[in-house]
């Protein structure tokens, strides 16, 4: 029998059937090292991002060590030059070691101590009391204290004049009180125009005042808006108002009133202590709600200029104006104590429209000042 030379033949796959093992695991390994030196690089950056902080908290405490240091030191020399033995006295810490006081200056401070000692007149020692409580008045228009002393020449008899420096008062009659005494009452009666024949914004002050170089005070007819407040209608209140521009310390409610109504306008002075004075004023029609007292802000100085005003803003024609010619403040009394007191009445004002103020003798032989519209 004879042996088969034949073989099986052994089939090899075809090479594009094979997979791509090595080109596959160096992509994948390319990216690997991209990815690593990305990573690499930021923990780098990371590093010196932290680095430089950390110079410069070490650089910020060292410059608050080193002006800490430097205090310490400082303060260290301060202490050893006060501790050095010398003939003269130095300071040390800030406080004045006195020097014993010279002959000449002894002498001097027992001249101040004797005259500062001798009995003063009753005015005026009492006057060095208050300065030395810190009790001196206050009215200032720049906030600074009267002193003592200051309110002592102000006395009754001399009395610095008032003039008109509010450019809305369009026609004013008044009077400075010279030798008379200090005026203990101020009336005056007056009716209630009608509306203006044109309404707009203008703002209508009617009043009585009593003033001196800072301060008035005044009961007041208005028509309009003002900075007691007030509508588009007749109203009535009482104020006390300071400055150029009369700017209010103390004002009542307003009370509306009609055409035709009677007032009767009051300003009194209820106490006096040396040269401070309290006064009230009010409507006597509506006391209640029209009154104010200045004790309210701590008693004044003398309020010695008198005047009936017209006050006027934000007008235009003499449309604004009630169609009535003028108004009338008749049955004026003034009162000084017992005493009644004759003004001799001086013109003033700022008129837009032709307007001013005249003296009216009146019945019973009181006087009345007529303010033409």
């Amino acid at each position: 029998m004879e042996r088969s030379t034949t073989s099986k033949k052994v089939t090899q796959p075809a090479r594009r059937d094979r997979k791509p093992v090595a080109k596959k695991d160096k992509k994948a390994s390319e990216k690997e090292a991209v990815v690593s030196d990305k990573k690499r690089l930021k923990k780098k950056a990371a590093k010196k991002v932290r680095a430089k902080r950390g110079r410069k908290v070490a650089a910020k405490k060292d410059t608050e060590q080193g002006k800490i240091k430097k205090a310490v030191k400082k303060r260290k020399v301060v202490k050893k030059v006060a501790s050095r033995p010398s003939g003269k006295k130095v300071l040390k810490k800030k406080k004045v070691i006195r020097q014993p006081a010279t002959k000449k200056q002894a002498v001097k401070k027992a001249a101040v101590k004797k005259v500062s000692a001798t009995k003063l007149p009753a005015g005026l020692n009492a006057a060095r009391k208050r300065v030395a409580k810190k009790a001196a008045p206050r009215g200032r228009k720049n906030g600074s204290r009267v002193s003592a002393f200051e309110t002592a020449e102000l006395a009754v008899g001399n009395r610095p004049p008032v003039s008109i420096e509010n450019s809305n008062w369009r026609a004013v009659m008044h009077y400075n009180l010279d030798d008379e005494p200090a005026v203990t009452s101020f009336n005056c009666s007056m009716v209630v125009p009608d509306p203006p024949s044109k309404v707009g914004v203008q703002n209508i002050m009617i009043f009585i005042g009593l003033q001196d170089k800072e301060r008035i005070l005044q009961p007041i007819l208005q028509w309009g808006r003002s900075q007691m407040g007030g509508d588009r209608e007749w109203t009535i209140g009482c104020c006390l108002a300071e400055g150029s521009v009369n700017l209010p310390l103390k004002s009542s409610t307003l009370v509306t009133v009609q055409s035709g109504d009677h007032l009767t306008a009051t300003i009194r002075m209820v106490g006096r202590s040396g040269n401070k004075f309290r006064y009230q004023c009010f409507f006597e029609e509506h006391e209640s709600a029209t009154f104010i007292d200045t004790a309210s802000i701590g008693n004044i100085e003398e309020l010695y200029n008198c005047c009936g005003t017209l006050e006027v803003k934000r007008h235009s024609e003499r449309l604004h104006y009630p169609p009535e010619p003028s108004v009338l403040l008749s049955d004026i009394s003034i009162m000084g104590g017992s005493q009644p007191i004759h003004p001799n009445w001086e013109k003033d004002g700022f008129p837009r429209l032709h307007e001013s103020a005249q003296i009216v003798n009146g019945a019973g032989g009181r006087q009345a000042i007529e303010l033409i519209f």
